[in-house]
């Protein structure tokens, strides 16, 4: 009976205590992260939020480094940084509100740093003063990528026929905390000798994907090739030693096949039959080798 009218009072209980969401959108791209370059403003970045709440009235939209967005005091949440966007809100939605520079500045957010997350909360207006505990309308964040990874360790590439099969390992330094995880790498590569190397031949996904193979490359000409690592915000690491590569021409088995007079049609001893009816007989005529005295 007890867990029955627990159950009843949440039911009936005013939809207000559960917090809305507050959908946070960015004017440069929309993947949901703040990256380095935004954070410096070498793009001019602008955030837009958009809401519902059960209840009505006016509203105070606030962002903060520290969940809930509290509002410090000279006795509690000292340590937190939190700011009005903007006050007395009557509407659902603000549109290029604030850019992310400048939000993050007010926040004292360094970049690059290690903060990995902006919190944004809305309260019913005048609540969320100084020593007061307010509940939230709404709530939403959004991520921060505020280092870069460390630059890979280029392996010396081994050939292919117009091709180059690159490999590398994860630098050494910090990547740690959600922020300045390598989750993909870049690989460049230009004619021995051109300074810089800006032509991108390979782009790689995921952090466990440490090699990859650069194709269309000319047989018999020398290639440099560095390596970067980027995060899920883009931010690219520095570029890894350089290393020297020259596509050759790769003689497998079914090229001297064919250099030695061998057709891929007609004849039991032709094509790809009569290679492998070569190959059965191979085993017997060593056999029979070994028995001749």
């Amino acid at each position: 009976m007890a867990k029955r009218l627990a159950l009843l009072a949440l039911l009936l209980a005013p939809s207000f205590v559960l917090a809305q969401t507050i959908t946070v959108t960015e004017s440069n791209d929309q993947d949901h992260t703040i990256n380095i370059n935004e954070c410096n403003g070498g793009v001019a970045d602008q955030l837009s939020f958009s809401w519902t709440t059960t209840t009505g009235g006016l509203f105070d939209l606030y962002a903060s480094d520290t969940a809930a967005c509290p509002q410090p005091t000279s006795t509690t949440n000292t340590t937190a940084h939190t700011i009005t966007i903007q006050s007395s809100l009557s509407t659902t939605s603000l549109t290029n509100v604030i850019t992310v520079s400048s939000l993050l500045s007010q926040l004292a957010i360094t970049c690059p740093g290690t903060k990995t997350q902006v919190s944004f909360c809305l309260f019913a207006a005048g609540t969320n003063t100084g020593g007061t505990t307010a509940t939230a309308a709404a709530t939403g964040a959004i991520t921060l990528d505020l280092q870069a990874p460390p630059a890979p360790v280029a392996n010396e590439p081994t050939p292919g026929d117009g091709a180059l099969n690159v490999s590398w390992s994860q630098g050494s330094g910090s990547v740690d905390g959600g922020s300045g995880a390598a989750t993909g790498y870049s690989v460049y590569c230009d004619v021995a000798g051109t300074t810089p190397i800006n032509r991108k031949c390979a782009t790689v996904s995921g952090a466990g994907t440490t090699n990859t193979r650069i194709e269309n490359l000319i047989n018999g000409t020398a290639y440099d090739v560095q390596v970067t690592a980027t995060t899920v915000g883009q931010n690219e690491s520095g570029r890894s030693n350089t290393v020297t590569g020259t596509p050759e021409v790769i003689n497998d088995f079914w090229r001297l096949y064919r250099q030695d007079g061998g057709r891929e049609q007609g004849g039991c001893a032709a094509g790809a039959g009569g290679l492998v009816a070569l190959l059965a007989l191979a085993p017997l005529a060593w056999r029979w080798r070994r028995r001749r005295p």
